[in-house]
């Protein structure tokens, strides 16, 4: 069994060294105001590129609103 991940509900293949903000690149996100889950645990912004995503994990990705 191949080694996968769930991002926004889609299994994606995972690899060593995959990151938060790799896996937000590849869904197309680039927006500064998202908000990443990992494994129900918030992963700030300035920590993306740093925080590897380990195999069997699930991804989640919020767009933060605002309004007044």
């Amino acid at each position: 069994m191949r080694p996968m991940i769930t991002a926004k509900g889609k299994q994606m293949e995972w690899y060593e060294g995959l990151t938060v903000e790799a896996v937000l690149q590849s869904l197309g996100y680039a927006v500064p105001s998202a908000m990443a889950l990992l494994d129900g645990r918030h992963v700030p912004r300035n920590e993306w590129s740093a925080t590897e995503v380990p195999d069997g994990s699930t991804l989640d990705v919020r767009a933060m609103a605002a309004g007044g």
